[in-house]
C-alpha cells in the first residue's frame, strides 16, 4: 500500500459504515477494513471494471459493491480521493444523506471545495502532505450540527445494511444502467417529512419566505433525526486564507506546508517575469506573502 493511500487511511475516524467513493482498485476500503476503521464497506464507482478489481481484491462479508455515479448509500464516513474539488462538491451535494464525516484528497480545486463544503460541515483537520515529490491535500470534516452537538444521536448505531440497498453483481451486463440514482431536487416549498426518534414523522415546513441563512442539515443513519439550524452564514468562520491554504496549515506551519509554500513562490515569482500584471498571479503572491508573515510570527 503506497504512503497515499495510507495517508487517508490514518484520517478515517473509527466507523460502522463507510463508502469509499470512486474506489477503483478498492486499497482504500480495503485498508479501513484490515485496520478495523470500518465494520462495513461499500465500494462505490462509475466504472464496471473497477467495481471488478475492487472485488478482486476485498471480496467478504463485510462489504459490498455499487455500480452508480456518486453516493448512494447511507453510512457514517464517505471517502472520496483522486477526484477534482468541483467534482467531489457535486458529488457530495447530490448525495442520497449527508454522512457525518467526509475524508475528501482533492486533487484541484481545492478553495472551490471548501467553500462548498462548509455550508454543512466543519472542517475538522485540512492538511498537504507530501508523497514521491508531490503535494496532496487532505481534508477531514464533521457534520455540522453533529460538531455542535456530539449528543443529538447516535449515527454509530447502524443497522446491517438492507437487503433492498444491495446492488446486482457486477458480473451483470446492465449494471451501470440500472444506477442507484438520488432523490431529485425538491422546491424550497416543499416540506420535509422528518423522523422523529419514536419512528413517528412530523412535517417541518420550509416556506418559500425563509432566509437563505437557515439550512437544513439531514442526520441520517438508520434512524437518524433532520433538524433545521439558523446559524450564521458558515463560510464567514473561515478567513480568505484558511479556505485556500487549509485552516490546519496555518496552525500547524508543517515541514511539508512549509516546503510546499516555497516552492509555490518560485513558480510564481517565475511566471511574473513574464506576465509582470497579471491580476491572479499579483493575487496568489500576495496570499504567499500573508501566509509567510503568519509563519514567521509563529516560529
Amino acid at each position: 500500500m503506497n504512503g497515499r493511500v495510507q495517508k487517508i487511511i490514518d484520517f478515517i475516524p473509527d466507523c460502522r459504515t463507510l463508502a469509499d467513493v470512486g474506489c477503483d482498485h478498492g486499497y482504500i476500503g480495503a485498508g479501513a477494513l484490515s485496520e478495523n476503521k470500518a465494520q462495513f464497506v461499500w465500494f462505490c464507482d462509475i466504472s464496471v471494471d473497477s467495481l471488478a478489481k475492487a472485488r478482486r481484491l476485498m471480496n467478504c462479508a463485510n462489504c459490498d459493491f455499487v455500480c452508480a455515479d456518486g453516493l448512494t448509500v447511507d453510512v457514517d464516513v464517505a471517502v472520496i480521493a483522486g477526484l477534482g474539488g468541483r467534482e467531489i462538491a457535486d458529488i457530495v451535494r447530490n448525495a442520497v444523506s449527508l454522512p457525518r464525516w467526509l475524508v475528501l484528497q482533492p486533487m484541484k480545486n481545492q478553495y472551490e471545495l471548501r467553500k462548498d463544503i462548509i455550508e454543512h460541515y466543519s472542517i475538522e483537520k485540512d492538511i498537504i502532505f507530501k508523497w514521491r515529490n508531490k503535494f496532496y491535500t487532505l481534508i477531514l470534516a464533521e457534520l455540522r450540527e453533529i460538531a455542535a452537538q456530539t449528543d443529538v444521536v447516535d449515527l454509530f448505531e447502524i443497522k446491517a445494511p438492507a437487503e433492498n440497498n444491495r446492488t446486482r453483481d457486477i458480473a451483470d451486463s446492465d449494471c451501470c444502467s440500472d444506477r442507484i440514482t438520488t432523490k431529485s431536487n425538491q422546491t424550497k416549498k416543499e416540506s420535509i417529512n422528518a423522523l422523529t426518534s419514536n419512528g413517528g414523522k412530523k412535517r417541518i415546513s420550509t416556506e418559500s419566505n425563509q432566509t437563505i441563512k437557515e439550512s437544513i442539515n439531514v442526520l441520517t443513519s438508520n434512524g437518524g433525526k433532520k433538524r433545521i439550524s439558523t446559524e450564521s452564514n458558515p463560510v464567514e468562520n473561515y478567513t480568505d486564507l484558511e479556505l485556500k491554504f487549509g485552516k490546519s496549515n496555518l496552525v500547524e506551519f508543517g515541514e511539508d506546508f512549509m516546503e510546499y509554500l516555497r516552492l509555490e513562490e518560485s513558480k510564481v515569482d517565475g511566471f511574473l517575469k513574464r506576465k509582470s500584471d497579471d491580476p491572479q498571479l499579483l493575487d496568489k503572491k500576495n496570499d504567499l506573502l500573508r501566509v509567510k508573515v503568519l509563519s514567521n510570527g509563529i516560529s
